[in-house]
């Protein structure tokens, strides 16, 4: 396959890719209103854009969901959002993360570095730190870092087979 150098089909590339993105923060935006997501996020504590990496990136932060009336040691989820990994983020994910809080697990829904700015392994070694880090300080959020499950779809969910091979 060639790449056509030609600026307009360039542009044209960056405008569809702008459009399908704002598209899911729209759709994510919406759902926040939806009689569910309400009545999950009272009944859940969300602890927001913590750093797993001390760069400082938005793209080495996640998002920490954990059910309210629950005690210690709950099952953790990491989920890695998907989008071709070139768009999305935790933010037009978070539904995800409050729908399986409000189900008793404690979630952690991840950022890493997206491409075409990122080239490979990028992502990959973020969602490696983001477990590591997870690993470390699941239990002060009330989870059991022995009993984890990593999640995703597409992207994510390539990113989920991969990690552990890469950690």
């Amino acid at each position: 396959m060639q790449i056509s150098n030609d600026p307009g089909k360039f542009r044209f590339r960056q405008l569809r890719k702008q459009l399908f993105e704002n598209t899911f923060r729209l759709i994510a935006w919406t759902k926040e209103f939806s009689e569910y997501q309400q009545a999950a996020r009272k009944r859940c504590k969300i602890y927001q854009d913590i750093a797993y990496l001390p760069d400082g990136k938005k793209s080495h932060r996640l998002d920490i969901f954990r059910p309210n009336a629950s005690g210690l040691n709950l099952p953790v989820m990491i989920y890695i959002h998907g989008g071709g990994f070139t768009m999305c983020s935790k933010d037009t994910h978070r539904g995800i993360g409050l729908a399986y809080a409000d189900h008793g697990h404690v979630v952690f829904n991840i950022n890493y570095r997206l491409s075409p700015k990122y080239k490979f392994p990028a992502a990959l070694e973020d969602v490696g730190n983001a477990f590591k880090w997870i690993v470390q300080n699941a239990r002060q959020y009330g989870g059991d870092p022995e009993r984890m499950v990593i999640a995703g779809e597409s992207a994510g969910g390539t990113l989920c087979f991969h990690n552990p091979i890469h950690c």
